[in-house]
């Protein structure tokens, strides 16, 4: 089986202040700051999972569990924390409004990876018997939603990181306006004005995607 558990992965060449460390508390120690940042993440690395491990399921033959998939996705936060570079952060904008788009692509990336490589190892498998080599791109086949999903992720550049987050957290995650709001702390009312903006300009990259 293809299982990618670590702890603590060593990267060479990190940036000399990361997200972790922006993220962190007066004389908190690492470990203790990235719990805390795993428990403000870790719905999202769910619905992640829970929406990966679906669009998988039929190629993957029990491959694999719910368990391995979050550690995973909980290994890709990390990573995340370090990789981010803090120099994209415009000025005077909160990097947490900017990492919580990073976090997403790559945990999601991360996991999807993962599961693309079991099901091509489950497809090999079950082809070795009449000597057929398959190469997996895209082991299934999407649905209006996953379509929708991924012209969303293509969108996000164009949206502020504000916007962005409404757009991860509400309609891609699916959670409640109180949720965000508490997360993010602000007030309802600031959330519901992220998401009218972005949908404003969802619907005119919608119209205009349209048109061609």
């Amino acid at each position: 089986m293809f299982l990618l558990l670590f702890t603590k992965p060593i990267l060479k060449g990190v940036l000399s202040l990361s997200y972790l460390d922006h993220f962190r508390l007066p004389n908190e120690e690492p470990d203790a700051a990235f719990s805390r940042l795993l428990g403000k993440y870790e719905s999202m690395i769910k619905g992640i999972v829970r929406d990966l491990s679906h669009s998988y399921a039929r190629h993957l033959n029990g491959m694999t569990d719910r368990d391995d998939l979050l550690q995973i996705g909980q290994n890709a936060l990390w990573i995340a924390t370090r990789k981010f570079d803090m120099n994209h952060v415009e000025k005077g904008i909160n990097p947490d409004y900017f990492f919580v788009s990073y976090a997403y692509k790559t945990i999601q990336g991360t996991v999807s990876d993962y599961l693309k490589k079991l099901a091509k190892h489950s497809a090999h498998e079950k082809l070795a018997a009449n000597d057929v080599v398959l190469d997996v791109i895209d082991p299934y086949p999407h649905t209006i939603v996953e379509d929708m999903h991924e012209w969303l992720d293509d969108c996000l550049h164009s949206l502020t990181p504000r916007e962005r987050i409404y757009a991860i957290e509400k309609w891609i995650l699916e959670r409640k306006t109180s949720a965000i709001a508490a997360q993010y702390q602000v007030s309802e009312d600031t959330v519901r004005c992220w998401g009218k903006t972005a949908r404003k300009k969802l619907q005119r990259m919608l119209r205009k995607d349209l048109k061609h």
